[in-house]
């Protein structure tokens, strides 16, 4: 027995019109979105290297400027910063040492060299010896005759909430919405080809 063929002919065009706008629009909103993580990633990164530049011993602040990505899709925009501490900062809290053990916050950068103790006596751990006076704790070393004190060492750290860390919602706001009326209206010009 013969195979049955049935043709079906549809008239697509609306589906196609339909179909060709809404990928427009997903465009459109992509290109916004990105925008948007752009912009507002550059004001959060320009924010962070002024602080730097007040602590100009410390590069901390470069580094979260150097960690802050713009992320966006067709649904959304956002600005991730992966430096850990900056959560910290902005919103505070409380930061334990692991049990058994302290945390190194040094007592001076010029001192320490930027290094934490691990990376500056690692081959030499006999270098460093802890010092307590008065009910703290330090880690030091010798310097000739002469005791230099070189990290506080605590069992947690609290700090409160620092909104001044990240710029406000309405610097944010302000550069999005420039970078996004500057998108649209080189969007709207003829392009010449």
């Amino acid at each position: 027995m013969p195979a049955t063929t049935l043709t079906v002919t549809v008239d697509a065009r609306a589906a196609q019109a339909r179909l060709a706008a809404t990928r427009s629009i997903i465009g459109a909103q992509l290109s916004i979105n990105r925008t948007a993580a752009f912009a507002g990633a550059n004001v959060v990164r320009r924010h962070l290297l002024r602080r730097n530049s007040r602590s100009e011993r410390s590069s901390y602040w470069t580094q979260a400027a150097e960690a802050t990505m713009p992320e966006s899709t067709a649904t959304s925009a956002a600005v991730v910063i992966r430096h850990p501490g900056i959560g910290w900062h902005r919103f505070g809290g409380t930061i334990n040492a692991k049990p058994g053990k302290a945390m190194a916050i040094p007592l001076r950068s010029d001192v320490t060299n930027g290094e934490w103790p691990s990376e500056r006596f690692g081959p030499r751990p006999n270098a460093s010896f802890v010092w307590r006076r008065n009910g703290k704790a330090f880690l030091a070393v010798r310097d000739g005759k002469a005791l230099r004190l070189l990290y506080l060492l605590v069992k947690s750290v609290s700090k409160a909430a620092d909104p001044s860390v990240l710029p406000t919602t309405k610097e944010i706001a302000r550069s999005v919405s420039t970078a996004i009326r500057t998108l649209v209206r080189n969007s709207s010009r003829p392009q010449v080809i």
